[in-house]
């Protein structure tokens, strides 16, 4: 009966692309409206279904749905799970009707007031805290007004914190799993009335698994109490395009196992672990996925992309691409990669993580870094490579990292070349540690530059480390520092060298140069040679742009005794440094 209802379908649908023409982003098999739809209906433009479930289940081969848009203020509160996979040449698409009509699915429900027109009842004993009984666990409260909620919908939604204890401050709620009870303290002004109560309890959004040639774009994914869109169990061909992952509790995106994974031009925020992650598995290990033109930010936890075993340490395939991305103000790394082979992450852009911009380890293999610019980034490096073998660094701009710039920290078979290493009057660190082990690494060609009023060390040998017994040998390299810190170079054998002494005890670096009190302002060709975007960075985390104020305010200070000023250059870095 159902492939009879099909083929009753043909000539409408036929119809149906030719009024759209040219105009219509997709050319249209199907169509899902959540206001006017009907699931007893076909499924056709003037006939569309309702909901998203249903009609993502009854896709085949070479089938498009389109998701109509009916605004924020009616989302589709369901789930995207095909059931059936597409072939070569005959993919499924799944997706808004274009760019600027994307629709948003969430994971929340509705709990506001019955008597608002909400969906549940509300009780309280004191009119302050308002509880709900018989409700499922949840993992985020979103409240707006009824109507704030009628004229903006889901981004008039603002989050609402969860009390620690006993007591339920204004503004708070708390849920009971013994009870199963939510309950909620008023605001000032607020009446449980003229509240409209979003409840996160959907942990997923969207789930491929073991499914093939599918290609889902223009959807704007908010709310999930686990990991929102997961690509799982060897799905193989899967295109993930312009779609927004906002406010998972957990991860945005998973991709696990499979092939040709392509991941682009998506914008995922405010999320709780990891923005994307691929995942390590025991079989069919992940291999040619493709992560391009994707801004994440504000991962809580842990990174902005992630190539990491999994749980059993069961690690992932090669041939990854990782490709002109944005990621800033992620909780560790903008990009970490502790799994893999085969490698490569070109022109990406990472800027205020809390660890390090980038983060090499775990024995990774063949890792390629170009054009990569990292700024401001993290409490520990710009870019960290730690036990991987086989790196090549090129044409990157590492700038003023709040500790360390570059660090080696067992690595082995390391090209640097071509990069330019930056760090303002006001940091404290090193600009280039090499550390645990580390062995063959070649500089070439790298403008290293210190503007630091403190006494730092462009370069650092840690743990017996010495470019004799590491082989580690520049060529052409251009290094500069402030006048006072002329001893600028540090191994555990002689301890603190002018770059000429240490030039001369080691001669590995004779085609090298080095001078003093070079600016900012030197580096600036380079960097856009580099193609280091830095338009692309907030002015907040362009500290050198303020470097002149703060040597300026210096300058003006009283003229301080030579007591004084030993005891401000023995004022402690952070530790570590």
């Amino acid at each position: 009966m159902w492939n009879t209802a099909r083929n009753t379908l043909t000539l409408s649908l036929l119809c149906s692309c030719l009024l759209l023409g040219a105009s219509q982003a997709y050319a249209a098999g199907y169509y899902v409206d959540n206001l006017r739809g009907d699931d007893m209906d076909p499924g056709t433009l003037t006939q569309p279904w309702r909901s998203l479930s249903h009609s993502v289940e009854r896709l085949i081969a070479d089938d498009t749905l389109i998701i109509v848009d009916n605004g924020p203020s009616a989302p589709y509160r369901d789930i995207i799970m095909p059931k059936t996979s597409g072939v070569n040449g005959q993919v499924i698409t799944i997706a808004g009707a274009g760019p600027d009509a994307r629709p948003f699915v969430i994971g929340s429900v509705n709990w506001s007031d019955r008597s608002a027109g909400g969906a549940l009842d509300w009780s309280t004993a004191d009119g302050e805290v308002f509880t709900l009984a018989g409700v499922p666990t949840l993992s985020a409260l979103w409240i707006s007004t009824t109507q704030e909620w009628a004229s903006g919908g889901v981004s008039s939604l603002l989050s609402r914190d969860s009390a620690d204890g006993n007591v339920i401050m204004p503004g708070m709620w708390q849920y009971s799993g013994e009870h199963q009870t939510l309950s909620y303290r008023l605001m000032d002004g607020e009446t449980i009335e003229n509240l409209h109560v979003e409840a996160v309890v959907k942990r997923n959004l969207m789930t491929i698994s073991a499914r093939h040639y599918i290609n889902v774009a223009d959807i704007q994914f908010l709310f999930s109490a686990g990991t929102a869109v997961n690509v799982i169990k060897a799905s193989t061909n899967i295109s993930l395009n312009n779609i927004d992952v906002k406010h998972a509790s957990k991860n945005a995106i998973t991709a696990q196992g499979g092939e040709n994974i392509n991941i682009e031009n998506c914008i995922i925020d405010n999320v709780g672990n990891n923005g994307i992650i691929i995942k390590g598995s025991a079989e069919n290990k992940l291999h040619n996925s493709t992560i391009r033109g994707c801004n994440i930010s504000r991962v809580r936890s842990n990174d902005c992309i992630t190539l990491h075993k999994n749980m059993s340490l069961d690690g992932i395939g090669s041939g990854h691409l990782v490709e002109n991305n944005v990621l800033s103000q992620c909780g560790e790394q903008g990009i970490d990669v502790t799994s893999g082979r085969d490698i490569s992450l070109l022109g990406n852009t990472t800027y205020g993580n809390g660890d390090s911009g980038i983060v090499l380890g775990h024995g990774v293999t063949n890792v390629v870094i170009e054009n990569h610019l990292s700024v401001d980034d993290g409490q520990y490096a710009g870019i960290l490579v730690s036990a991987a073998q086989d790196v090549s660094i090129a044409n990157s701009c590492i700038l003023d990292s709040v500790k360390h710039q570059v660090v080696f920290r067992g690595a082995e078979g390391v090209n640097f070349d071509n990069n330019v290493v930056y760090q303002s009057q006001d940091r404290y660190g090193s600009l280039i540690d090499i550390a645990l082990n580390s062995s063959s690494i070649d500089f070439a060609s790298n403008q290293i530059l210190s503007e630091s009023i403190y006494d730092t060390l462009l370069l650092r040998y840690l743990q017996d480390n010495n470019p004799i017994a590491t082989n580690v040998y520049f060529y052409s390299n251009s290094w500069s520092t402030p006048v006072q810190n002329a001893r600028s170079i540090a191994t555990t054998e002689r301890g603190r060298d002018t770059f000429q002494d240490y030039n001369q005890h080691y001669g590995r670096n004779s085609s090298d140069n080095s001078s003093a009190n070079s600016v900012y302002a030197s580096l600036e060709q380079t960097i856009n040679t580099n193609k280091c975007d830095l338009d692309i960075i907030p002015d907040q985390y362009k500290r050198w742009e303020h470097s002149a104020s703060l040597l300026a305010e210096l300058e003006r200070m009283p003229v301080i005794n030579e007591v004084t000023a030993r005891a401000i250059d023995r004022i402690p870095p952070p530790p570590g440094c």
